[in-house]
């Protein structure tokens, strides 16, 4: 990155003053183009600005990729209405048959259909640039839209899909030694893995994406594989290495240009606070992401926002607020992710579960037989058994998922506590016999004390 930077700032210069405006055009082009890369946002909007301001014509082709890259520029800035017109002008510009330009066209835009949730849209796109990378023989963009596909994929819930994409994309880039191309696989193979999970896989991955090169090619990258550290930490319950972790990704973000990046670094390290009850500093942290999220035109990112915001009013005792920001979600227009219905029926849940009424626990609950992931699952079926244990009946079917989830060695561990606790209640002696049965629910024979230490004994 850095190299980059340097390199092009040179090549800019020399041809400035070498006085050739077709040799100044297009290194003013690379130089936009680095700067976006590398998260300097601003000024690329500013050198493709100077540019298109110039005296002299700018040949389609070359005028196409300058916008591409200041409607990429501007998405990233969290300006969309002014990336979608940049946008729109660039495919103007391109004449019919330059499929190279359209493809590259094509892979801008994907970015921006990301950050917008926008993911079926966005899918249709990376088909149409792929079918023109393979055309045109260009491995390494076939292998980036490939890896794109596979993010979609699993936004759309498509797990299965999703890594047999990845692994596709990043042998490909594996061929033909793309470097940034293996790391951005392995950042989007990390998120399936978490997603089930499986940190210490998550973690094998991480530390080969970052050993590929001795240093990263962007700040952006750099943050997204900090995020992935702190995150592995987070699920397998090493807190103290969570903690420095999450001290490093919010430094890393506070640096970047890129809203996506500054408000998710932010909603990401906040969820460690409130499991550990600072919430003052949860609610620090949801407040800068409220912050960004309104000043910079990110109406895409409210939703897991203002899912947080809900949390944390319940959290501090006013459930019915917390009903009714969860109600505005939906009313607000922005598109509610997929992955993010199961959080946000959780969170209802809790509300209820506040305001003492377990029959709506019960309801909110209802419609989901799992998560997308395995802590959201771990916290919902703690909440249902919670209110099973009010209403004086628990379902065996619960008790024996619940056994089920915690035999899974890859339970994240602060969920797992609130699974254990839950658990631990709903087959106290309160709870009637009816519910379970002698060998199947209960342990058929006396048990015994098979390992002991300072903070448990384990009694088989």
């Amino acid at each position: 990155g850095a190299k980059a930077l340097s390199a092009s700032t040179t090549a800019l210069a020399e041809a400035r003053a070498a006085g050739d405006a077709s040799l100044w055009q297009e290194a003013m082009v690379r130089r936009a183009q680095i700067a976006q890369q590398n998260d300097f946002q601003v000024e690329a909007v500013a050198f493709v600005d100077e540019l298109v301001a110039h005296a002299e014509p700018v040949p389609a082709t070359r005028l196409a990729t300058a916008l591409g890259v200041k409607a990429d520029a501007l998405d990233a800035l969290g300006r969309p209405r002014e990336a979608d017109e940049a946008a729109q002008q660039a495919l103007a510009a391109l004449p019919d048959d330059a499929d190279a330009a359209r493809a590259r066209h094509a892979a801008g835009r994907v970015a921006a259909h990301f950050q917008r949730g926008e993911f079926t849209r966005g899918l249709a796109v990376i088909d149409a640039a792929l079918v023109l990378y393979e055309r045109l023989g260009d491995a390494v963009g076939a292998a980036t839209m490939l890896n794109r596909r596979g993010v979609f994929q699993l936004k759309l819930g498509r797990p299965q899909d999703a890594e047999a994409t990845l692994l596709d994309s990043r042998e490909r880039s594996r061929a033909v030694h793309d470097v940034q191309g293996q790391r951005s696989c392995i950042l989007n193979l990390v998120k399936l893995l978490t997603d089930r999970g499986d940190a210490e896989r998550a973690l094998v991955l991480l530390d080969e994406g970052s050993t590929l090169a001795a240093g990263f090619e962007s700040r952006v990258t750099e943050c997204a594989f900090l995020s992935g550290f702190f995150y592995c930490n987070y699920l397998r319950g090493d807190l103290g290495a969570a903690l420095q972790d999450a001290d490093r990704v919010l430094t890393s973000a506070a640096t970047l240009s890129s809203v996506y990046w500054r408000v998710g670094s932010l909603i990401l390290v906040s969820d460690l606070y409130i499991h550990l009850s600072a919430l003052d500093r949860a609610a620090e942290l949801i407040g800068e992401a409220v912050h960004q999220t309104e000043t910079r035109q990110a109406s895409h990112l409210w939703p897991r926002v203002a899912l947080h915001l809900a949390w944390l009013d319940v959290l501090a005792g006013d459930a019915k607020g917390a009903l009714a920001r969860l109600d505005d979600i939906g009313s607000a227009g922005a598109p509610v992710q997929d992955e993010d219905l199961a959080s946000i029926a959780r969170v209802r849940a809790e509300a209820w579960f506040a305001l003492g009424d377990p029959r709506a626990v019960i309801e909110a609950l209802a419609s989901f037989d799992g998560a997308p992931t395995q802590e959201v699952w771990a916290l919902m079926l703690a909440l249902r058994l919670r209110a099973q244990i009010q209403l004086g009946s628990v379902a065996a079917a619960d008790v024996a998922r619940a056994h089920t989830e915690l035999a899974d060695v890859r339970l994240p561990a602060l969920e797992s506590l609130v699974l254990r606790r839950a658990l631990a209640a709903a087959i106290g002696p309160h709870i009637g016999p009816c519910c379970f049965e002698v060998g199947r629910d209960v342990a058929a024979t006396p048990g015994k004390v098979v390992f002991e230490n300072r903070l448990f004994q384990l009694i088989q």
